[in-house]
């Protein structure tokens, strides 16, 4: 039998804003809102995985969000069992405009969401994709 690897289909990203009870002060800002970007890749399986990016503004939130979109030519079709493959070239897909701020936030919103997928389609907890045990607190609260 020959394995053919599940691709990614789609890639969307969503702000999400969350009114605060009161304000709050951050750096030379007031906000009464937070956002979070949230992405989710679905795969030909039918399986969804979900990453996110959070900001404070929804403006930051909108810069993300477009660099998010830019990258989505580098994840569709990608096989999501193949997150690092995918992480080296979305970092070589963003080199242009650099490897911080905005774009790398939008990258870590996609790998999340990749590793995700991989999880689920490989029906284990991330953590032990990762290699890591359960240990400590995490054991404590999660089993």
């Amino acid at each position: 039998m020959v394995y053919l690897p599940d691709r990614v289909t789609e890639l969307r990203g969503t702000i999400v804003d969350y009114p605060m009870p009161e304000p709050i002060a951050a750096g030379r800002w007031m906000l009464e809102t937070l956002s979070n970007i949230v992405v989710q890749v679905r795969s030909a399986s039918g399986l969804a995985g979900t990453g996110y990016a959070f900001v404070f503004r929804n403006a930051d939130a909108q810069t993300i969000l477009s660099a998010i979109c830019s990258l989505r030519e580098l994840v569709i079709g990608h096989d999501p069992m193949d997150t690092v493959g995918l992480h080296a070239q979305l970092r070589a897909g963003a080199n242009f405009v650099g490897a911080a701020g905005a774009a790398m936030s939008a990258l870590g919103a996609i790998d999340l969401a990749m590793w995700d997928l991989k999880g689920k389609l490989l029906d284990k907890p991330v953590h032990v994709l990762l290699g890591l045990p359960r240990t400590g607190a995490c054991a404590l609260l999660y089993g």
